[in-house]
């Protein structure tokens, strides 16, 4: 069943920082960024970057506790600069093939946590997506799912990529799909 599943609402609490103590340190594409593992390329799993700054502290501590990755490869912080065309996030798996293959078996597991924007401003295969106000995670199809966001002043975001321990995260899903079967955008 979750194979069909292109976007879903998580079923955790929000999490809520202060985005203005956020340093964006480099640009790609339609946003500014700031990576919070290191890693020898782009899909490796990689470490957590050392910081004294809270919230970057507050962030970590957060998806560790309850975002279900047990290694990661990629958590980056967005800040939206324009309109962001459609596109898909993992394109390159001939840089990991075991990753792709893992993603792609366990999808949806594209953690998504929106810190600041519209709810309503992602696109999922140019539909609407809708996130409830009890919760500003979500979860897509990394590997496969078309995406685009609206023109969305200061939307910050939070990008998390990795492997996935599949028991918490189907729980998760499973817990997700019962609270939230009316948000879920479904492969058509």
């Amino acid at each position: 069943m979750f194979e069909q599943i292109n976007f879903i609402p998580i079923d955790i609490p929000p999490l809520s920082v202060d985005i203005n103590t956020i340093h964006f340190n480099s640009s790609y594409n339609w946003w500014k960024f700031t990576k919070l593992i290191k890693s020898e390329n782009k899909y490796a799993i990689g470490e957590w970057i050392e910081s004294d700054n809270s919230v970057y502290k507050k962030i970590k501590q957060y998806i560790i506790s309850y975002i279900p990755i047990d290694h990661f490869v990629n958590v980056k912080i967005n800040y939206q600069l324009s309109t962001v065309d459609n596109h898909i996030d993992f394109v390159n798996p001939e840089l990991n093939p075991q990753l792709y293959k893992y993603n792609k078996d366990t999808e949806p597991c594209g953690y998504r946590i929106l810190l600041s924007g519209n709810r309503h401003a992602l696109r999922i295969n140019n539909e609407q997506s809708s996130l409830p106000n009890d919760t500003n995670v979500y979860c897509i199809r990394q590997t496969e799912t078309l995406h685009s966001v609206d023109d969305d002043n200061d939307r910050v975001s939070i990008f998390i990529q990795g492997w996935v321990n599949k028991d918490r995260h189907y729980t998760l899903l499973e817990n997700s799909y019962k609270k939230y079967k009316d948000q879920i955008i479904w492969k058509k």
